[in-house]
């Protein structure tokens, strides 16, 4: 595991490949284009964000080395709702170690925007957990702390992206890729030859607009939270 901080904040990652290869949340790593990534033994490195997966919330880091420590992907899809797991992140921002923590799998949540699949979990999450792991019992990663719900009346549930949401896409993020996930509303009765088209739109407070096209001809849209609201423009 390693700390992952930014001029704007911190949360933890954990190396993937032996070059040194990080995965993180997104929204760690939201405004930057570089991170500071402490490894255990307190080793400081420079590492840049290479490629982001905005709807799952997920950002790859790339850091100089070799020979790094690193921790396998499971298959999310063979858990099963009671199956125990370890969450693993620096917890508060504590100096020292990460802080380990068990729970459950609580349930799978769909996510019908983005077509995602979280892990509902009873882990207790703390702020700066977020990119920090879940680990089934055989001692690979199977879910990548995301989210928690939090209200006076609410106790214990977070959300954690299935790891086999994002595995197929980390090649695509190491060469430097944004990938956007399609809202799942397409404009009805609006059939495109295929092609390229642009738009332009004006990207409302807290939210990003997109369009394009879609493998069935039809155009869609999708949005995103949490950037910077102005002008902006596709070709697809």
């Amino acid at each position: 595991m390693v700390r992952v901080s930014t001029g704007y904040g911190q949360g933890t990652g954990f190396v993937v490949s032996t070059d040194g290869l990080v995965l993180t949340a997104n929204h760690v790593v939201e405004d930057a284009d570089t991170a500071t990534v402490q490894l255990p033994d307190n080793r400081e490195l420079t590492a840049s964000v290479m490629g982001r997966q905005l709807a799952a919330d997920i950002a790859v880091l790339s850091s100089d080395g070799s020979d790094f420590a690193m921790l396998s992907l499971g298959n999310s899809d063979s858990l099963q709702i009671g199956d125990a797991l370890i969450k693993i992140g620096y917890g508060a921002g504590l100096k020292g170690k990460s802080s380990v923590a068990t729970g459950i799998v609580s349930a799978f949540r769909e996510d019908d925007r983005f077509q995602l699949t979280y892990i509902q979990t009873d882990a207790p999450v703390n702020p700066g957990d977020s990119g920090g792991v879940l680990i089934d019992t055989t001692g690979e990663v199977v879910g990548i702390m995301v989210s928690k719900y939090v209200d006076v009346e609410v106790e214990g549930l977070s959300l954690a992206v299935a790891v086999n949401e994002i595995k197929s896409n980390i090649s695509r993020l190491v060469d430097g890729e944004t990938i956007c996930q399609p809202f799942p509303k397409i404009l009805d009765g609006y059939n495109f030859p295929n092609g390229t088209y642009n738009y332009s739109v004006t990207v409302p407070t807290n939210s990003y607009w997109g369009f394009g096209q879609l493998d069935s001809g039809l155009l869609g849209f999708w949005v995103w939270e949490q950037v910077v609201p102005g002008d902006r423009s596709w070709e697809y």
